[in-house]
Formats: C-alpha cells, structure tokens, sequence
C-alpha cells in the first residue's frame, strides 16, 4: 500500500511540475467519492486533451449473508488511477478513460453459530473453527466516465465525476480454520460450493459506479 501512494504521489509531482510550462496547466486536488477519500492531478496539454491520475483510499464495515452465512467484513478500497481526459468543446465537460490499479479487497469472518450449512451438508463451530472469506478483483481495471469542472476563482476549481470501473469477477476464497474438521476433505469441497455462491453473490460488484466530488487547484 506504502509502495502504491509514493507511486501515486510521484506521479502528482511529476504533473505539477510539468504544468509550469507556458502551453501547459496543471492543478492538483483533494476528492471524495465512492472509491475513498484521496488526492488527484490533472495536466492539460491542450484545450481538448489532457492527463488526470488519482490515488483514493477508505475503509469501512458491513453485515451481509452469503449463501445464509453472516459475515462481518470490511471493504478495504485503494485505488490508482492514470486516466486521459477528452474535452468535445474545449470547455468544463470532458469525457474521461484509461486503467487503474485496483487493490479493491472485501475481507470478512463468519457470525460464530452453534450449526453452520455450509455446501451440502451441515456442521457444528466446533468442526469449523473460524470461518473466513477473502474476496479481490482484476489487478488492472479499465475506467470510463463522464466529467466536469466548475472555475470558483482564478486558480480554484470544482470537478464532479460519474463512471464506472469495471473490477471484472471477484475472486473469492473462504477458509476454516482451528476447527476439528478444518483439513476435512469433505469440508474443503463444501467450501468450494460456498466460494461458487459468494462469487454470484458479489455479481453487483464487477461494475462498480464512480461518483466523486473534488476541490482544485490549479498552476
């Protein structure tokens, strides 16, 4: 995570200080959104075409069921972005795409029962142990949205953002551990019933809506 953000940060550096050349503008910012709270740069090459990059990050809880399971998880977003910006009319609205490293991961531990029905079959918490599930996407996801940037002042700006980042199929994998039967056979195949069902579970999340609101300032 540490090696990502200097990744990000280099890159918000190295567009600021390219954005002091005469033909050139560049602003850096703090947004918020559906992919966490984080910093994001722009450098404009031209009136139409320019180059954004961001790094977002924010963590936060839930509840939810998987195949009847409760599991209480945490949806850890880290996201880095390097994007290009398309201005039709060389105004506020753009059109913008391009990849993001994506280190989306959903980590969750089983509610503990007295019977857990897990695949075919039913077991005790004393066969299970711990039960936990571990869901992360596409490494690299490509991003398409819709932009616009509002002028405030001489050098400050609002820019809104509405996309969508495609994380393409969760890939899921839950594990029992310090349970009597944890290295089961049998139980290990009931998991993998389980891990088909949370992966059909998290369906929603392979094209995952951006909305972000974000402060500028510009070079």
């Amino acid at each position: 995570m540490m090696r990502n953000t200097a990744i990000a940060a280099a890159l918000l550096v190295s567009a600021a200080l390219i954005s002091t050349n005469a033909s050139a503008e560049g602003s850096i910012g703090l947004k918020a959104g559906t992919l966490g709270i984080g910093i994001e740069g722009t450098y404009k090459i031209s009136e139409k075409w320019g180059f954004r990059g961001w790094c977002n990050q924010f963590d936060y809880s839930f509840d939810d069921d998987i195949d009847d399971i409760t599991f209480d998880g945490d949806l850890e977003l880290n996201s880095i972005a390097l994007l290009a910006d398309f201005r039709p009319a060389g105004g506020g609205f753009r059109i913008t795409g391009g990849a993001v490293i994506n280190n989306n991961e959903v980590t969750a531990v089983a509610d503990p029962f007295a019977d857990y029905e897990i695949g075919n079959d039913i077991y005790t918490l004393e066969e299970v142990g711990t039960l936990s599930a571990v869901a992360d996407f596409d490494s690299v996801s490509p991003y398409l949205g819709l932009g616009f940037d509002w002028g405030v002042g001489v050098r400050t700006s609002i820019c809104c953002d509405l996309g969508v980042l495609a994380q393409g199929e969760a890939g899921i994998g839950i594990d029992s551990s310090g349970g009597t039967l944890s290295i089961d056979p049998a139980l290990r195949a009931d998991l993998d019933i389980e891990e088909e069902s949370g992966v059909e579970d998290l369906d929603d999340l392979e094209l995952l809506p951006v909305l972000s609101l974000g402060f500028h300032y510009r070079f």
